[in-house]
This record gives C-alpha cells, sequence and structure tokens, in this order.
C-alpha cells in the first residue's frame, strides 16, 4: 500500500482501502477508533484529537486521553471556561452554573451586600456599620463610635455636647460648651461648667422642702432647711447652697 493507505480488511478486491491519516475507526493504525469523553473525536494525520467538546464540558489539559475532562458549570478552577479561576475574596469559592459564587467566608469576614463578586468584603470586628454582624451599625448621637472586637463602644463627644447621664443608649445627649473657671449661680441660669446645673454640682449643699436634714446635701440627697444646707456647706468647705423653690422656716 502507498502510505497512508493501508488494507485493514485484507480483501484484495477493494485494495488498500483506508487512509490511516483521517479515518475515526482506524486512526494510524487498523482497529485503532478515536473517542472523546463528552465530545467529538478527529483523526488528524494519523492521530487521534479533540474535535470539539459538549457544553459545559472542555478540553482544558489539551490531552486526548481524558477527553472533555471539565466541567465548566462547577469547577472553581475552570469556571465559566478553560483557566478562569474563582478567586473570591476572604472566601471559600463554589462554581454554580458557571458563576463564581461565596461557599463560606473565612474568619471575621461576611458577605454583607449579598454580591459574590467582591467576596466577603466586610470585616465585622472593626466594621462601624456591620459590628458583630451584618447592618449592626455602631453609631452613638453626637459621639464618636469605635467596633474593636466586634463590640460597639462610644468614644469622646462631639464639640460642643456632654454625655451628662452617664449613659451611652443617647450618646453625648446634652448640649453644652464648657469655660474655665468655676460655675457660680447666676441670673441667667448658665451652666458654664456643664454639669447640668448652674452652679457646681460637686462643690454645693442641696436645700429642698422634699428633703431631709439627715441627707448629705449632695446632689440628688437634699437636705430640708436651710440652716442646716449653709453648716453642712461650712462642714464640707463648701461655697455654694443651692435652694430650691418652696417656703421655708
Amino acid at each position: 500500500c502507498t502510505q497512508p493507505w493501508f488494507d485493514c480488511n485484507e480483501t484484495y478486491a477493494d485494495g488498500c482501502e483506508i487512509n490511516l491519516s483521517n479515518d475515526l475507526n482506524n486512526c494510524g493504525t487498523c482497529s485503532n477508533r478515536c473517542a472523546v469523553a463528552n465530545g467529538a473525536p478527529t483523526c488528524t494525520n494519523g492521530g487521534c484529537a479533540v474535535l470539539s467538546c459538549t457544553e459545559p464540558f472542555a478540553d482544558c489539559n489539551r490531552t486526548y486521553g481524558d477527553g472533555c475532562e471539565t466541567n465548566t458549570d462547577s469547577n472553581v478552577n475552570h469556571c465559566g471556561g478553560c483557566n478562569i479561576g474563582c478567586n473570591l475574596a476572604n472566601a471559600t469559592p463554589v462554581c454554580n452554573d458557571a458563576a463564581c459564587e461565596i461557599d463560606q467566608c473565612v474568619g471575621s469576614f461576611r458577605d454583607c451586600n449579598a454580591v459574590d463578586s467582591d467576596g466577603c468584603e466586610v470585616n465585622i470586628d472593626m466594621n462601624l456599620a456591620h459590628c458583630g454582624g451584618c447592618n449592626m451599625a455602631c453609631s452613638f448621637a453626637n459621639a464618636a463610635a469605635m467596633c474593636a472586637t466586634r463590640n460597639c463602644s462610644m468614644g469622646s463627644c462631639n464639640a460642643g455636647w456632654v454625655n451628662l447621664n452617664g449613659s451611652t443608649t443617647d450618646g453625648c445627649e446634652y448640649q453644652c460648651t464648657a469655660v474655665p473657671g468655676t460655675d457660680f449661680p447666676d441670673p441667667s441660669f448658665i451652666d458654664s461648667n456643664c454639669d447640668g446645673i448652674d452652679g457646681a454640682r460637686d462643690a454645693a449643699v442641696f436645700v429642698s422642702p422634699a428633703g431631709n436634714d439627715n441627707s448629705s446635701g449632695r446632689w440628688g440627697a437634699p437636705v430640708a432647711t436651710i440652716g442646716r444646707g449653709i453648716s453642712r456647706a461650712q462642714g464640707l468647705g463648701f461655697s455654694q447652697v443651692l435652694v430650691a423653690a418652696g417656703v421655708y422656716d
């Protein structure tokens, strides 16, 4: 026979009937049949090769032996096409229907915007908008906020605001700007030291008709008579006796 023709059926009548260079059932040698998993074969120059693949399969390793070996619908290294890897920030990826998706987030990161393409974009350990979990905002009225190890805490008050009640639930709720010096009672009732009253709360004795002369006379525990208030202030070395409205003997 004249190459690449060959007499594979060993019959004189049809001569050298097979072209070994391109016959799918006799490729290179007689009875060497070309077959491709998940695709169609070709015989070229006496060698079997992959002609085409059946979607979603692809021949990503360019090797005839395993055919169209890759399912691009589900392979994270070839998602949607050969060599298209799923690399999502701070996440373990999965390939579904040729699209990269988040399988699970890593560590303290979370997918708060429900968008797979940017991965798990939020660190809930320190993000003010997502402190400790998605959409758990860390903020305080008129004050700075801090998120550390998933704990939200209040920082310093903004200028002109004071956390008078000591609670963080309402932030810095009292609008006031302190000025140097002692806050003495005045006709305009100006709270110059921002302690919530006109006067020095921590350096005064308080008197009220509803008080008790056995009380300390300090803020929240007034005495009942002005005389007791004066003597109590003298004993404490205070210069202010603040008297509530009322009738006194």
